[in-house]
């Protein structure tokens, strides 16, 4: 880890299996604001000042990336310019030689060892969930009939757990729980209202929605496949595209794209994505946003539902005539 370290430019000072520094994501002073762990296992650091590891992934891909964000663009907070992820992957790979000719210090074989552990290649995908499918859906009346009424069918509801609850702190509401990197574990959910009960959509305490994608774990699965991942604002729009046959659709559960969601973009293995947001001034302004933001890191196209209307106001054979076009 020292390696990695040094090539940073950042002094440090060793702890038990650790490292001390100050944060090199958000330009701290304190020389022990930051904790570093080389243990491959681990692949663990924090930043206990402002919590930069929840921006930029807590491993070790993530430690450099914020790095080299502050290094090369004066990174500070969340919407500030982001190193990408082809940039830190190029950097590593000079460090572990890799790339011949770099002009970073080449590490030995045990060196080697800690940085490829922390699967280079990859980025750590998002919180990690504490509710099972199992019991999620024992918890619910599946598939919801509130949403069936809304124009979805049975099969896509039963597919995504969306189900009517009766008990507990979303009685009376219709819930979509939202699925970590495995798709097996819930990290959140947020529940639409039934009846005229206020506030009209409610969240799980303690969900972060900025720092996941609805979908992620098919949608990637897909994206290693074809390349392209579509990106919607709210789960309604998954289910739709996944119904005209696209499985390859996130949502941000808004319209501003978070650090943390970039970083989950970038590491989906699409090399194309499809901004496909709300056709309203506010889904307008945000989608072409969200290309500048995005246009570095892949080939970006937006897509338009017209007439106002979200993706998931569309039938399925209007989604495929819009989708089926772009090149």
């Amino acid at each position: 880890m020292e390696t990695v370290l040094d090539a940073l430019g950042l002094e440090y000072k060793p702890a038990e299996n650790s490292f001390f520094t100050s944060c090199p994501v958000h330009g701290g002073d304190n020389p022990t604001g930051c904790r570093v762990y080389y243990n491959a296992s681990m692949g663990y650091w924090q930043c206990f000042t402002r919590g930069c590891e929840k921006v930029f992934r807590d491993d070790t891909f993530g430690f450099v990336r914020g790095a080299l964000s502050r290094q090369r663009y004066g990174w500070v907070t969340e919407g500030d310019k982001v190193a990408t992820v082809v940039e830190t992957e190029k950097f590593l790979s000079a460090l572990l030689a890799i790339t011949p000719g770099a002009d970073i210090p080449q590490v030995d074989k045990s060196q080697r060892e800690f940085v490829t552990a922390t699967r280079i290649m990859q980025v750590e995908s998002g919180p990690v969930g504490k509710w099972g499918r199992d019991l999620v859906r024992s918890r619910m009346e599946i598939p919801s009939k509130f949403f069936q009424g809304r124009g979805f069918g049975q099969e896509v509801l039963n597919h995504f757990d969306i189900g009517d609850t009766r008990q507990g702190p979303f009685a009376g509401r219709a819930v979509v729980p939202v699925y970590d990197y495995t798709g097996r574990m819930a990290v959140g959910f947020s529940a639409r209202a039934i009846g005229d009960i206020q506030p009209k959509w409610r969240h799980s305490e303690g969900f972060s929605r900025s720092r996941v994608l609805y979908n992620q774990f098919t949608a990637f699965r897909d994206a290693r496949r074809n390349g392209t991942i579509i990106l919607t604002e709210g789960p309604c729009d998954v289910w739709r595209l996944w119904e005209a046959g696209y499985h390859n659709a996130v949502a941000l559960f808004g319209v501003a794209l978070s650090d943390a969601q970039q970083v989950l973009l970038e590491s989906s293995g699409a090399s194309r994505v499809i901004v496909f947001l709300d056709d309203d001034e506010a889904g307008q302004t945000a989608s072409q946003k969200i290309v500048g933001q995005l246009s570095r890191s892949f080939r970006v196209i937006s897509a338009r539902a017209g007439k106002g209307r979200d993706p998931a106001d569309l039938s399925v054979d209007e989604v495929k005539e819009i989708l089926g076009r772009l090149k």
